[in-house]
């Protein structure tokens, strides 16, 4: 049986590769092959995309670098679920249209979404967490991070919000935590029994 495929998103700072690896820890505790991966990938063209998000980045040579990096991503995706593996990944499409969609207006949305359309292997579930930009950043400004990437400002997080809300409210493969106030831990078991509801049968392999 297909493992099942979870993707976690959201602004910087909402706790998403706190969440992710809280899963992979659950999920391998029960006795589960699971793989944590992310975008950008750690493959040949995550590994440019990250240099550039340090100093700048073109949005439209933003778009065509993530869906290099994206279609090799989904070809390894696949392959692990088929081999019955839980893949988590930090990330996915959905960041583009987010992101890249803030930066160069939503006339561009349909375009992001084309380039992206041929090779989208869509998850089982997305859950995105969410939390003001004035909230997120502030933990990411109490955070040892040596760098500052080019997307943290705190207007242009705003329309990265606004483009996920809006997201998640037309797709039906999506569920928003509200992690203003929670700790880690809150968000996790939130974050777990909207999983277990969502693809219980999946999780059953």
């Amino acid at each position: 049986m297909e493992g099942p495929f979870i993707v976690i998103e959201g602004i910087d700072g909402v706790g998403k590769t706190t969440i992710a690896y809280m899963l992979k820890n659950h999920f391998e505790k029960k006795g589960k092959k699971v793989v944590l991966t992310s975008e950008p990938t750690e493959g040949e063209y995550g590994k440019i995309i990250r240099e550039k998000l340090k100093e700048g980045m073109d949005p439209i040579e933003a778009v065509l670098l993530f869906a290099l990096d994206r279609y090799v991503h989904v070809k390894e995706i696949k392959r692990l679920v088929r081999e019955g593996y839980v893949v988590i990944s930090d990330r996915y499409y959905y960041s583009s249209i987010a992101y890249q969609g803030a930066l160069l207006g939503r006339e561009f949305e349909e375009y992001i979404i084309k380039v992206h359309e041929p090779f989208i292997y869509e998850p089982d579930i997305a859950i995105l967490l969410d939390a003001p930009p004035d909230v997120a950043l502030k933990r990411i400004e109490g955070s040892k991070r040596s760098h500052k990437e080019i997307y943290e400002n705190i207007e242009l997080q705003k329309k990265i919000r606004e483009n996920y809300l809006r997201l998640a409210t037309k797709m039906k493969n999506f569920v928003i935590i509200d992690t203003t106030k929670n700790a880690p831990e809150e968000t996790f078991k939130e974050t777990l029994v909207a999983i277990e509801k969502k693809i219980k049968e999946k999780l059953k392999f």
